[in-house]
């Protein structure tokens, strides 16, 4: 065989080209680690945790596509809530959330021209001109949308001790992401019974994003001593920032069948926004109470029944809130249509301190619209109806609720 077919060619014009070669190459590998987020070789997991929360922080452009499991145990009773939540924001004030809640679910979405809103339980949608803007009168699921970023923006507040678990690989969005395991230890929220509250977070090697997160804690009432279990655990299966958020996640994607009405009242039936209805009630002790006594103050009514397994469940959070709160001005009563000796011996035996008003004539239930239960409804220091929660919801969304009606 020819040796010049085996041997290389080296010429001086070839050894000049492989120089320049090796330089470009060289070149951009230092410019592709200039551009690589610095964070994932930190040595300290508090440290990589602060570098995360700023992140967060700072984002402007972001789409999470999220499932969420949360599940609560009190003695043989468990109850398990799974939903899937997708929310993205983008310039020029575009965003879109997504909610598969069978009571509050549906659609919110602003393509830069329209807001979207679709409202599953009845399968209708709406088109409004512009852009909504977030208050009172908008639908619960705006305030979903910077629910990521508040969640891991603040993630290193209450934090007592972190440490790093064995890297893991995740699967996300049809791709191996190589993620570093953060093992924190909370110190409780004010007001909640427990002795720590634990999380586990999966963040990606190369930037500082969260793909999963798990969370435990069990908390004691410290009346009657029972305990409560709650875990959760959260898994995206997309996240994107910055530039990799891609024009199709601002698509409203409002269901074929879904009619369309033609004012945002049809489609959205809720007290939100209106002046609260005024009552005069005794509790479950005959102490009265009058709306006219809260003017100014941050008012929770939670509707309840004894029989009702998700009330027994809410009423714990409520419980955990009234104890946290009512220092900063916050106002927890209850509402119930039982029979009162019934109801009140109920609330002795879980150890309830928070009134509860008796409404066996339905007065209240009928006057804020109540036809399931639990509902909450916070009331602001204005006196209007700020939130109106349907079914049962997490720690978070009633603290979230509180705190948005103006608690200070």
């Amino acid at each position: 065989m020819d040796e010049r077919l085996t041997k290389p060619v080296t010429t001086r014009h070839s050894e000049q080209m492989s120089g320049k070669l090796h330089f470009l190459l060289l070149i951009g590998l230092t410019l592709c680690l200039a551009r690589m987020p610095a964070f994932g070789s930190d040595k300290s997991p508090e440290g990589l945790l602060r570098k995360v929360s700023e992140a967060y922080a700072s984002l402007d452009s972001f789409h999470f596509d999220a499932s969420e499991t949360t599940i609560t145990r009190s003695g043989d009773i468990e109850r398990r809530n799974e939903s899937r939540i997708v929310t993205a924001a983008g310039h020029s004030g575009r965003f879109r959330v997504v909610s598969d809640h069978p009571v509050d679910g549906g659609i919110v979405a602003f393509d830069g021209a329209t807001t979207w809103i679709h409202l599953a339980v009845r399968n209708q949608f709406t088109k409004v001109n512009g852009a909504m803007i977030e208050g009172p009168e908008s639908p619960g699921l705006m305030r979903l949308k910077n629910r990521f970023l508040s969640r891991y923006a603040n993630i290193t507040e209450r934090l007592r001790s972190a440490e790093f678990g064995l890297p893991e690989t995740l699967e996300i969005d049809g791709c191996d992401v190589e993620c570093r395991v953060v093992k924190a230890s909370y110190d409780p929220p004010r007001g909640l019974a427990a002795e720590r509250i634990i999380r586990k977070y999966w963040i990606a090697n190369d930037r500082p994003l969260i793909y999963q997160e798990s969370s435990s804690f069990e908390a004691r009432n410290p009346t009657k001593g029972k305990s409560i279990s709650v875990s959760q655990e959260i898994v995206f299966h997309r996240a994107a920032v910055g530039k990799a958020v891609t024009e199709d996640a601002f698509m409203p994607r409002i269901p074929e069948d879904a009619v369309l009405v033609v004012e945002l009242e049809d489609a959205v039936s809720s007290p939100i926004g209106r002046t609260a209805v005024p009552f005069e009630a005794v509790d479950l002790d005959g102490v009265p109470h009058r709306s006219e006594d809260l003017k100014g103050q941050v008012v929770l009514l939670d509707f309840w029944a004894s029989w009702c397994i998700p009330c027994r469940l809410d009423l714990l959070r409520v419980e955990a809130l009234h104890q946290e709160l009512s220092d900063r001005g916050l106002v927890v009563l209850g509402v119930t249509d039982e029979p009162r000796e019934k109801a009140r011996r109920f609330v002795t035996e879980r150890g309830f301190t928070f009134p509860t008003l008796s409404d066996e004539q339905g007065v209240l239930f009928r006057g804020y619209e109540v036809r399931t239960i639990p509902t909450a409804v916070i009331v602001g220091r204005d006196g209007r109806v700020y939130s109106y929660l349907v079914g049962s919801h997490s720690d978070d969304d009633l603290r979230e609720a509180v705190l948005g009606a103006g608690l200070e």
